[in-house]
This record gives C-alpha cells, sequence and structure tokens, in this order.
C-alpha cells in the first residue's frame, strides 16, 4: 500500500499522514458577538466541551513540577518567567516524544502539564509567541495538537492562517485562525483560570501588549494599571438540574456573566497561587464596564474592567 503524504506548511516541506482519528473537539455554529471593542465573532465558532479539556489533563493536578519552580526561587513573579517556563516544558516534551517514538497527534506522559502551564501562565501573544516558535521546525508539528489542542486557534492572527495545516491537526479542521483579531478564548482553550470571583466565574489576563517584566495577575498587576482592562470570563458549566437549582436560589449569578454596572471580587485561583508560591489569595475589587459574549450560547466572553 502506497504510503500517503500531505502538506503541513510551507510548500516544499511535508511530512508522512498519520491514520484519520476523531478530532478532541466536536464542531458547533456560533453567532456574531456585538461590541465596540474589536471582539466580534466569526459565524463559524468551534466550541470545546469540559469534558474535552478533562480529558486532555487526566494526568495532570494543576501544579507546575517543582523542579520548575526551584529553578525560579519556588515562584514565578513576572511575565518573562512564565514564558520561559512554558519554553522549558515544550521543549521537554518534544525531547521525549522523539525519545519515545510517540505517534503524530497521540499525548504522552507530560504533555497535558505542559499545555496546562500554556493556557494558565501566558497571555494570548505570549501564547502565539511561542507557538509560532516552535512551529518553526516542522519535526515539532506532529506535537503541537498534544500540546496546545486543536485549531482554530484564538491567540493567532489572521494574517498567521497559513502557517500550517488545520487538517493536520484533526480532521475535518479547515482553518488554523479565526477571521477577526481579539477573538475570545473558548472553553477547551481557555484554560484553568488564573483569577476567580465570589460566584466561582473564572477570569485570565490576556493584554497584547506586554513586557517581560510586567508581573503576572494579581495585585501588583492591577495596581500597575490606570486604564480599563479586558478580561476574558468562563461561567462554568452546570447540568440542567443544577441550572434550575442555582436559578431560584441565592446563587444564580455562579450561571451568568458578569453584568455592566457589577462590581467583581477578584482573587487568584489555586493553581496560579501554587506557579507564583502564594500561600493566601489576594483579593481586587474591579467594575465592570461592557460585555462581549464570544456567541449567543458559549461559556465564555470578554468583559470590559476598570476601578
Amino acid at each position: 500500500m502506497a504510503e500517503e503524504w500531505q502538506y503541513l506548511g510551507h510548500k516544499n516541506q511535508r511530512v508522512k499522514k498519520a491514520p484519520d482519528m476523531p478530532s478532541m473537539y466536536d464542531d458547533t455554529s456560533g453567532t456574531r458577538a456585538t461590541g465596540i471593542l474589536p471582539l466580534r465573532q466569526p459565524e463559524v465558532d468551534n466550541e470545546a466541551t469540559e469534558e474535552d479539556d478533562r480529558m486532555l489533563d487526566l494526568e495532570n493536578d494543576g501544579r507546575l513540577p517543582a523542579r520548575i519552580r526551584t529553578a525560579f526561587g519556588g515562584a514565578l513573579q513576572t511575565a518573562g518567567d512564565a514564558y520561559e517556563v512554558c519554553q522549558r516544558m515544550f521543549r521537554e516534551q518534544l525531547e521525549r516524544a522523539i525519545s519515545e517514538r510517540a505517534a503524530p497527534n497521540t499525548p504522552i506522559a507530560g504533555d497535558a502539564s505542559a499545555r496546562t502551564a500554556f493556557q494558565l501562565l501566558l497571555t494570548d501573544t505570549q501564547q502565539r509567541q511561542l507557538f509560532l516558535e516552535t512551529a518553526t521546525h516542522s519535526a515539532n508539528w506532529p506535537r503541537l495538537r498534544s500540546l496546545v489542542g486543536a485549531p482554530p486557534y484564538h491567540f493567532l492572527l489572521p494574517e498567521d492562517a497559513s502557517v500550517l495545516n488545520a487538517s493536520g491537526f484533526a480532521r475535518g479542521r479547515v482553518n488554523m485562525t479565526y477571521d477577526s483579531v481579539g477573538k475570545v478564548a473558548n472553553s477547551g482553550q481557555f484554560g484553568p483560570g488564573q483569577l476567580v470571583d465570589e460566584h466561582t466565574r473564572e477570569y485570565r489576563v490576556a493584554p497584547r501588549a506586554l513586557q517581560p517584566t510586567d508581573p503576572l495577575p494579581g495585585p501588583d498587576y492591577f495596581n500597575n494599571t490606570t486604564k480599563d482592562l479586558v478580561l476574558q470570563v468562563r461561567v462554568k458549566r452546570h447540568t440542567r438540574a443544577d441550572k434550575r437549582k442555582l436559578l431560584h436560589s441565592e446563587y444564580k449569578k455562579r450561571l451568568f456573566f458578569p453584568q455592566p454596572g457589577e462590581t467583581i471580587t477578584l482573587q487568584e485561583t489555586s493553581r496560579l497561587m501554587n506557579a507564583r508560591g502564594l500561600r493566601e489569595p489576594s483579593r481586587t475589587q474591579l467594575r465592570v464596564k461592557a460585555l462581549f459574549p464570544r456567541s449567543s450560547s458559549g461559556s465564555t466572553a470578554a468583559v470590559l474592567v476598570g476601578r
């Protein structure tokens, strides 16, 4: 039987085609969001489920490996620290895949931990930088799906669409990127969340402009910012029975995105506390000024917040 090949990037580069495997994500259709900020969504929305995320993280307890934290004095402080950690973890996984002769697009031990660190610690801009840095070498292409999930990727820009072929990551995928800048992460690419409010809603900080010396999310980050900020937020999924109970209880806000005019109190999640070496969370109060849902039925959105 003749071997099948497919192009996964530049037209003069190709790799052996892996057997068809079912995608770890199911595609669903969404609608365009509206708003003043450039956060409008394309008509086709690839929404992942929490079950997809759990399956990828079965081996991972959410903690950075002790050897990684030890290299930084037991705690990460800055955006530069976070990027270096993720670089190291990706490099280790790429080397491990070679030594274990891992099959393309098939997770190996440690991939979920690296992916969690990627989603927890890095901003959208940093995620794009590390992805493109890794994708520069064709030998790494078969490992990208296991490390960052299946496309399209919210952190890539429209002009990145030709970097790789999406069908090489998952059957039925066509696009590597979305059509607009400022795409909100879907549930699967959102990650474990950096911050959480009093209503169990999770948040991530995703600025486009960032310096390596900037602090990781927490009071220092918010105190150093004088302008309004755009955060991404995820509402936890619940069963229909739980939704009915919550809707008629004092905890009904757990079902909804924070609304304009609402004041929220944010603190670090347990995973971010572990990465930063914190024993107690800090608390920051912010006021919601605008809301931009990702889609009409999605569980993630962008919120504009300020003091």
